[in-house]
């Protein structure tokens, strides 16, 4: 009898280690299938290569191409001044999220109209053409391969980047449809950077100690104006000089021009004088629709280092013997007055 219980208890025990063995198995089993069943029935992620942003150009650094050859043979000019920027999509082939972006394009168009809208597509040709034939495309299309993908800075899509008519890269960010852009101009018109007062929706932003420093003699004695007169730096006729800084597609510099008369009638005693970054023809447009009477220097974009400052509107306050008094980023009629009044208080203290 014993032995028979014996037997029986053995057989129980095998027959739990076969089960317990059979159960490590199937588990093993369904672990090593679940990544491909789960890859299997997840839905294509909106960016469809995944990587970090920081894999992208940096916003305030230049696009590596000034202009891009479209698919019809035609040039996009990144560096440009027909318009306020460039709004650039990047689509890759196989990206749903992409569909997404193709059926808004035309409509992003006819919104932006001040933007110039650019596409680059990554992947194969012919599916490519499909894309352009299929959804009737009329943006300007860059084509690029595969394994050209990286050559923009980003393997997430769709992807945008808004440019400067400078090339300059203003803000970035995956996209899909028309609501992103208009977020991502918002961030440029409204994003002042706090310890330096640079809106970055006008071009690089600097510390301003990069500025010429309060005290230093200016670099210039006198400067030529568009009319071919001068504007004299160093002088003995006015009490010091307002001279104020704009550049080509800074839209709070728009507020300084329609300030600037008010600007001159108010301080009579001051010399007051323009400094003008851009296209030339552009700069006659500004003086031409805010009727701008006062002398202008005009110098072009590669030169806007000149004078020592990338933020704009700007202003220095110049003593008649050519030293700086003060400076700020400015953007009306009160941001000047507050600069006299602090020199004011100086010379008061002093």
């Amino acid at each position: 009898m014993f032995l028979i219980q014996l037997s029986i208890f053995f057989q129980w025990t095998l027959n739990i280690v076969i089960v317990y063995l059979l159960i490590k198995i199937i588990k093993k089993s369904s672990i090593q299938e679940i990544p491909s069943s789960i890859q299997a029935a997840q839905p294509i992620e909106k960016y469809e290569v995944s990587n970090s942003e920081n894999f992208n150009m940096d916003i305030g650094s230049i696009f590596p191409e000034k202009s891009l050859v479209t698919i019809g043979g035609n040039l996009l000019h990144i560096k440009q001044s027909d318009f306020k920027g460039t709004i650039l999509f990047i689509s890759v082939h196989g990206c749903e999220s992409c569909e997404i972006l193709y059926q808004n394009i035309n409509s992003i168009i006819d919104s932006y109209v001040d933007y110039q809208i650019g596409l680059i597509m990554v992947g194969p040709y012919e599916k490519m053409m499909e894309k352009q034939h299929y959804y009737q495309l009329v943006v300007p299309i860059h084509h690029i391969e595969m394994h050209q993908m990286e050559k923009f800075g980003t393997r997430t899509f769709p992807f945008c980047y808004i440019l400067s008519g400078e090339g300059i890269i203003l803000n970035k960010r995956p996209i899909q449809d028309s609501s992103n852009i208009q977020i991502m101009i918002e961030e440029m018109k409204n994003e002042i950077l706090a310890d330096n007062f640079s809106f970055r929706e006008n071009t690089l932003s600097l510390s301003e100690s990069s500025t010429l420093d309060i005290g230093t003699l200016f670099p210039y004695k006198v400067l030529i104006t568009i009319s071919d007169g001068l504007l004299h730096i160093i002088q003995s006729n006015y009490k010091s000089t307002i001279l104020l800084f704009s550049i080509h597609g800074c839209e709070s510099c728009e507020t300084l021009y329609q300030n600037i008369k008010l600007i001159r009638e108010e301080n009579a005693l001051y010399q007051i004088g323009l400094v003008m970054v851009g296209p030339y023809e552009k700069m006659m447009e500004k003086k031409q629709l805010y009727h701008l009477d006062i002398p202008i220097h005009h110098i072009e974009m590669d030169q806007m280092e000149k004078f020592q400052t990338r933020t704009f509107p700007f202003c220095y306050i110049i003593s008649g013997d050519g030293t700086i008094l003060n400076k700020r980023p400015i953007q009306d009629f009160a941001g000047v007055q507050i600069l006299l009044e602090e020199i004011e208080r100086e010379l008061a203290i002093g």
